[in-house]
């Protein structure tokens, strides 16, 4: 889990054109989740959402955490 989009989406790619695999990435926005007050309990909130769903990033995939 970042919230540095840029390089981890290069890296991702990177290794793609490699033939490598991540176990996946979850990207944070600062739009979705500003750098304030709470932002880690909104992000607390966001994760434990994604564990009752069971709704993770594949191997070698990017995926946005979204707010609820």
């Amino acid at each position: 889990m970042t919230d540095n989009i840029r390089e981890f989406v290069a890296l991702s790619n990177l290794w793609a054109g490699q033939g490598r695999t991540h176990p996946g990435i979850i990207l944070i926005s600062s739009k979705a989740f500003p750098m304030a007050r709470g932002r880690s309990r909104l992000i607390t909130a966001a994760l434990l959402a994604r564990c009752v769903s069971r709704t993770w990033p594949q191997a070698g995939q990017c995926d946005f955490l979204q707010r609820d």
